[in-house]
């Protein structure tokens, strides 16, 4: 996996076809958290079409924290991730999508690097968890 994301974050593979097949939203950024690729499946999640090159650390339109305090974007599991380099697990939060609607997720952001070990951008799986305490319940 680390292999096929590493082509895709280089651009040196096809492999946008096999990561938009995957169910759970996925998307690559470069070194500095610009978004390069997105599958299909963060669109349903986000409730937006991000905006490649342009839209920075997350797919979101806004994100909240579990307290419903405001979580700023240059703050959330990828950018810490991307700051500094290094996986971060566990981390929760609330997607706003522009119609209002939410999403809780765990966030997965996991660093690339180059087979000279050069950072060269970072993947983010972002896991729906909307529902899931009330079914613990």
């Amino acid at each position: 996996m680390q292999a096929a994301v590493a082509a895709l974050v280089s651009g040196t593979e096809p492999t946008h076809d096999t990561f938009d097949d995957l169910p759970g939203a996925l998307y690559v950024t470069d070194p500095d958290g610009r978004i390069t690729h997105y599958n299909k499946a963060c669109i349903g999640f986000a409730g937006r079409v991000p905006t490649l090159n342009h839209d920075r650390w997350c797919v979101t339109w806004k994100l909240f924290r579990e307290d419903d305090s405001f979580l700023p974007h240059n703050q959330c599991p990828m950018a810490v991730a991307i700051r500094e380099r290094r996986a971060v697990r566990g981390a929760t939060a609330i997607a706003r999508r522009p119609d209002g609607t939410q999403a809780s997720f765990v966030a997965y952001p996991t660093p690339v690097f180059d087979a000279a070990g050069v950072f060269i951008g970072a993947v983010n799986l972002l896991v729906d968890i909307t529902g899931w305490h009330e079914r613990e319940q």
